[in-house]
């Protein structure tokens, strides 16, 4: 059987000093990250992409998760590359990590959406993989 592998991020986003913003535990949890897997999860039900397609669900809320896009990277090349990174839910202070993130899934070749009401008009030919980030730094 063949997989798909589906990796759902909430980014966090940066301090003043450039630090990713990480707690014990998260103060609330997210909406559209519960939503979006739950979506997911019912198309990995329902075989939308095929009988012979598994789909893989992995969530992950940068908030109170440790990001390794390297091991991400891995975990999605096992299945044959077969797989997306989605960053859900991403807010204006949240764009400038969302597109750090998705910078370091592109160099592995992975493909990366990027999904929240206050990016819609965003510019997101940014992402190329070899475009640096500003690591939330003006």
């Amino acid at each position: 059987m063949e997989s798909f592998t589906i990796i759902l991020i909430k980014p966090s986003h940066y301090d003043d000093d450039g630090y990713v913003i990480q707690w014990v535990r998260s103060s609330m949890p997210s909406n559209t990250l519960a939503v979006l897997n739950g979506l997911a999860m019912d198309c990995a039900e329902r075989k939308i992409l095929r009988d012979t397609v598994d789909i893989q669900i992995h969530t992950l809320d940068e908030t109170n998760t440790r990001i390794r896009p390297d091991q991400l990277a891995r975990l999605i090349r096992r299945n044959g590359g077969r797989g997306l990174v989605g960053l859900v839910g991403v807010q204006t202070n949240q764009w400038p990590r969302a597109m750090d993130l998705a910078r370091r899934f592109r160099r592995h070749d992975i493909p990366v959406i990027i999904g929240g009401f206050h990016i819609s008009s965003s510019n997101v030919s940014e992402i190329s993989p070899h475009s640096q980030g500003n690591r939330g730094r003006p």
